[in-house]
């Protein structure tokens, strides 16, 4: 057979064979060095060591189900996640708990934590009886604005006569104190640092970071432990709710820096109670209201037109309020659920109202005469005649997502 082929084919036939063979080596080689990898992944001792790391992140977590324990995470429906460039991540595996479960979880602190102005062992001072409570916190963060903006807003709102609920660092304290000199029978403080507001532990630090990551205005929030302050706001209310120190039955939430010039200062905020709905929770309207399309609204910056909430003072009887409150846990699982970002309240907050519109009422910027975004204020201390705007909760103009 050898003879039938001349010299010269047999030479590169035996070149071919050469080049064939040191193919077949890399390729060989190279799928040896995947398996390897892939082995070396998914090891006992690799997982071990993420379990670890995770328990070390956060202390509480039990009954870890090693099969699902990575560096990050999932959402509730096992869709992957869509990091900021738009492309899903199919490493991510790790399911969010539900938000709901805030509803159930004991307070970072205890009632007996509580700080009054008058000494704990006298009676002449005793806290007074309130038909109205007003809910604030202060926790410095780096925000949209500097320190000392809030430190000059605070002295104004802090000045007002009503019965108040202060959430604060501890460090803060004296200040709070101080500023409240004038209402030591209507004070009450809960110190408490920033990291221990529950809804900023239950998800881990990679979790915010990438909420951040994804947010259009990140250089103005600077911080994802902002995102934790706005969206506790229902939830502080509802802890004032289940203390009640003052006995009352209507609760108003308002942002430390609502009160941004003097001319409320040294006044009873709620003067007119009669403004307040008895089964909705009132907001303001800061533009005209025009609801999208669908319940899950979060594209401000492009849907600009549909933007109307003011998430900076909310007001409503103690019931309401508490429905309000899981409606708007219950909406935050539904954002996450859709890798919807949670980083302003004020969208989440108009989603719970898109979602449930028979528990919301809006006092619109074009019948109040102040600040359209911080209005309410001027409703409930000099009252009138104002007509409400409301969803339809009939109409099926809204399409839930």
């Amino acid at each position: 057979m050898e003879a039938l082929i001349p010299s010269v084919g047999r030479a590169k036939l035996s070149r071919w064979a050469l080049r064939m063979s040191l193919i077949f080596a890399a390729i060989s080689s190279y799928i040896s060095l995947r398996v390897s990898r892939l082995i070396s992944l998914s090891s006992p001792d690799k997982l071990d060591e993420t379990v670890k790391k995770a328990v070390e992140r956060n202390p509480n977590t039990e009954n870890i189900n090693t099969e699902n324990v990575q560096d990050n995470y999932q959402f509730a429906e096992g869709k992957p996640v869509e990091i900021a460039d738009g492309t899903p991540n199919l490493d991510k595996k790790r399911e969010l708990p539900s938000a709901k479960l805030l509803l159930t979880s004991k307070p970072p602190f205890e009632d007996s934590d509580m700080i009054k102005l008058y000494p704990a062992d006298s009676e002449a001072q005793p806290l007074i009886k309130s038909p109205n409570t007003v809910v604030t916190g202060y926790f410095r963060v780096a925000s949209k604005y500097n320190p000392g903006a809030y430190d000059g807003w605070m002295v104004n709102m802090l000045s007002l006569q009503d019965a108040m609920v202060i959430f604060t660092q501890p460090d803060l304290v004296d200040e709070m104190k101080h500023l409240r000199s004038h209402a030591v029978n209507r004070t009450v403080i809960i110190p408490m640092s920033l990291d221990d507001l529950p809804i900023g532990k239950f998800y881990e630090e990679s979790f915010w970071q990438d909420q951040l990551d994804r947010d259009p205005e990140k250089k103005i929030h600077r911080s994802y432990q902002l995102f934790w302050i706005w969206l506790s706001k229902s939830w502080s209310v509802a802890q004032a709710i289940r203390m009640n120190v003052y006995d009352s039955d209507i609760f108003v939430w308002s942002d430390i820096g609502c009160f941004r010039h003097r001319k409320f200062n040294s006044k009873t905020m709620v003067v007119h109670r009669e403004t307040v709905p008895r089964h909705e929770i009132l907001q303001m309207a800061h533009h005209k209201p025009n609801p999208p399309d669908e319940e899950l609204y979060f594209d401000k910056y492009k849907k600009g037109a549909n933007f109307y909430h003011s998430g900076s003072q909310f007001v409503g009887y103690k019931d309401t309020l508490l429905t309000f409150h899981e409606y708007f846990l219950e909406t935050i699982d539904r954002f996450l659920e859709k890798e919807m970002i949670i980083v302003d309240d004020q969208c989440v907050l108009q989603s719970v109202c898109l979602s449930h519109p028979e528990i919301c009422a809006y006092a619109p910027t074009s019948q109040v005469n102040d600040n359209h975004y911080f209005g309410l204020r001027t409703v409930l201390h000099h009252g009138g005649e104002f007509n409400y705007w409301r969803g339809d909760p009939k109409s099926n103009n809204v399409t839930r997502v």
